[in-house]
Parts: structure tokens; sequence; C-alpha cells
């Protein structure tokens, strides 16, 4: 199951980012795997098998935990798609996924911020003369 696999990939590769940095930003965190396969199946027609969506949306929720913050970003028609690569051009798919309900809301409902970036911008500081402490995140914990 190829939604299994983007999930679970996406877990490692967080898990993995987790003890080099104060703060991970993620493109693409793990609620947006749930929410592209959900779109694809409106989009076929087709539901998913309950066990196996029961157990993407246990994963996904547990993972969410971790977050402390999360944006929707909601697609503008008016924009043309960048040509920096090969895109996929299917508008219906895109609206569909574009949903709220579809990618990163209803899936990461326990989030403390889940809101189209339009509406809410949150700045990050960083500071250059910081350097994280060796017990700031120990592997195999979940960030504070």
């Amino acid at each position: 199951m190829s939604t299994l696999w983007i999930i679970t990939r996406g877990i490692s590769n967080e898990v993995q980012a987790w003890p080099h940095g104060d703060v991970v930003l993620v493109d693409r965190a793990v609620p947006d795997a749930l929410g592209y396969y959900r779109a694809a199946l409106e989009y076929r027609g087709e539901t998913a098998d309950p066990d196996a969506w029961a157990y993407l949306e246990m994963l996904t929720r547990a993972h969410s935990d971790c977050y402390h913050l999360i944006f929707r970003t909601q697609l503008n028609p008016q924009i043309p798609l960048g040509t920096n690569k090969i895109r996929d051009g299917n508008q219906r798919f895109r609206a569909l996924a574009d949903q709220p309900g579809h990618v990163g809301s209803h899936e990461a409902d326990g989030l403390r911020h889940v809101a189209p970036w339009s509406i809410h911008l949150y700045r990050l500081h960083f500071h250059h003369d910081h350097k994280p402490s060796s017990d700031t995140q120990r592997p195999g914990t979940r960030p504070q």
C-alpha cells in the first residue's frame, strides 16, 4: 500500500531530523498522505478497506501529536503551476485534494493550529548563536 509507505517514510525522515535541530520544518507532513489518499478514493469513486483505513488514520493521528504547528495552504487557481518540475495538471484531482477535510485538516484535528496560510502567519525567530544542548532531544523520544 503506497499510502502506508509514504506515511511511514515521512515519519522516519522526521524522527531522523529531530536530534539535529530545535525546529524541524516539514513540507508535506504525515496528514497530507492520508488526505491525498482520501481525495484519490473520491476521484476514482472507490472506498477504502475499513481496517486499512483505521490503521492509516490511527498512525497519522498518533504521529500528528508530534507537531506543534501545521499550516494548510490553499491553491490559488489564478496562479499557474510552476514549471520548475513535471507536475500533474489534473485540475479535478487538485480541487478535490485542496478541499478542507481532505489534506491536512481532518487528519490533523488535534493540532493546535490548522488554518489557511492566508489567515494565520507565524514567524519563527532563529538565533545564529544558539546551540542546542545535548539533551534538547534524545533519539527515540517525542519532541516537547
